[in-house]
Order: structure tokens, then sequence, then C-alpha cells
């Protein structure tokens, strides 16, 4: 590098610099902006590099997006196809049901009916069959105590007898009173007057049973035998269980 020094009297009109000078310096033109291209050519331009896709490729597009309508559409389908059966099968397994449930409920109902009918004609028919075993055995004690009474009490036929000479028709026919032979001793001793006001003679029957009697006229006869009066008593219940058993 040279060390050289230039004298004063050579420099000329060159002035010495100075910071503040730079204040008093204009600033250079600037350079014309180029003018910007109109839209039209930049979307011409932009269109011109375009590229567009050919027939084929539009129709392959097409049928791509037909296949993918058609697929979203059967999903979609099936979808709501299934939603709906599922609703209508459970709609129709819940009427099914109810209706099912209704049905065996109806059956056990009945069934409930029929046994609780049964039931009624089971406990007529044991009250029908209890008040029949109860009144044949009231009859059974009844024909025990009656000849239980004659054995203990043989002056009871007395009134018998006097209801059968009243019974007769007043007419001056001689009666005869049948009884059995120890029932016939015992009248003799306790209505031997009243029978000879009646103009009674006493007829003895060993065939007859103890307690009853017959009275016999010529016209008519007066039936006041055991077995008779009972049998008419039976008759009054609505019976025809006999004397004998």
């Amino acid at each position: 590098m040279s060390n050289r020094i230039i004298p004063r009297d050579q420099l000329g009109e060159i002035q010495r610099w100075q910071l503040d000078s730079l204040e008093d310096l204009e600033p250079p033109p600037a350079a014309p902006e180029p003018e910007p291209e109109s839209q039209a050519t930049m979307v011409d331009e932009q269109i011109t590099h375009l590229n567009w896709p050919t027939a084929d490729e539009i129709e392959q597009i097409q049928q791509r997006a037909h296949e993918q309508g058609m697929q979203a559409g059967h999903q979609e389908g099936r979808e709501a196809g299934y939603q709906e059966g599922l609703a209508a099968g459970r709609e129709e397994g819940y009427a099914g049901g109810y209706a099912q449930g209704h049905e065996q409920s109806q059956a056990e109902l009945e069934k409930i009916k029929q046994l609780a009918n049964s039931l009624d004609a089971a406990l007529v028919e044991f009250e029908s069959q209890l008040g029949e075993d109860v009144l044949k055995l009231s009859l059974a004690v009844a024909r025990q105590l009656i000849r239980n009474a004659l054995h203990f009490r043989p002056e009871a036929l007395l009134v018998v007898v006097r209801d059968a000479i009243a019974s007769l028709p007043q007419s001056g026919q001689h009666p005869q009173l049948v009884l059995h032979p120890e029932d016939a001793t015992l009248v003799r001793s306790l209505m031997e007057e009243e029978l000879a006001q009646f103009h009674c003679r006493i007829v003895e029957d060993r065939h007859l049973e103890r307690g009853g009697c017959r009275i016999r006229t010529d016209s008519s006869e007066v039936d006041a035998t055991l077995e008779s009066r009972w049998g008419r008593a039976m008759v009054a219940l609505g019976r025809d269980d006999a004397w004998l058993v």
C-alpha cells in the first residue's frame, strides 16, 4: 500500500467531508417499477399450465363417484333397514309377548275358575253327602232309641193303643186289638176298663213286634205297628228308609 501524500494545491475542487453534510444530500431517484400484468393474462397463463383430465379419466372419475355413491347408499340403506327392522322386531316381539302372556294368563284364569267351580261342586256334594250320612245316623239312633224306650217303658204302648181306638169310626162293632203276647198282658192290666167300654177284645200275635198294635173290625183296620208308623214318618221326610235294617 502506498503512503503517498497528495499536496493541497493538487486536490482541486475536492471538499472536506463532514457528518452534517448528509442532511443536504438528496436520495437518488427510484427505478421505475415494471407495469403489472393484467389479471386476465395471469389467469390465461395459469390455465395454460393446468393439466386437464382426459375424457377417459373423467369417465373413470364419474364411475368411481358412482360406485362410491352406490356403496354409501347401500351402507346407509342397510343401516336404516337394520334400525327399522330392529324397531319393528322389537315392537312385534313386545306385541307377541304381550299377546302370549295375556293368552296364558287367561288360560290360567280359566283353570282357576274351573277349579273353583269344581271345588264348589265338591263342597255341595260333600255337604249333601254329609247331610245324608248325618240323617241316616240320626234315623238309626232314632230306631234304637224307640226300641230301648219300649223296653224300659213298655207303658208307652198305651198311648198308641188309645190313639188307634180313637181313630175307629163310632159304631156298634166289636173291635179286635192285636198285640204281642207280652204287650197284651200289660194292656189287660192297665186298660181293662177302657177296653170293656169299647167292647174291645185282645188277640195275641207273636209275629207282631212289641210296641205296636192293630185294630180290626168287620169294615176297617187300623195299622199302628212300629213298621207302619215309621214308614209314615219317612214319607213326611221324603225318604223310604225301612224300619228293619
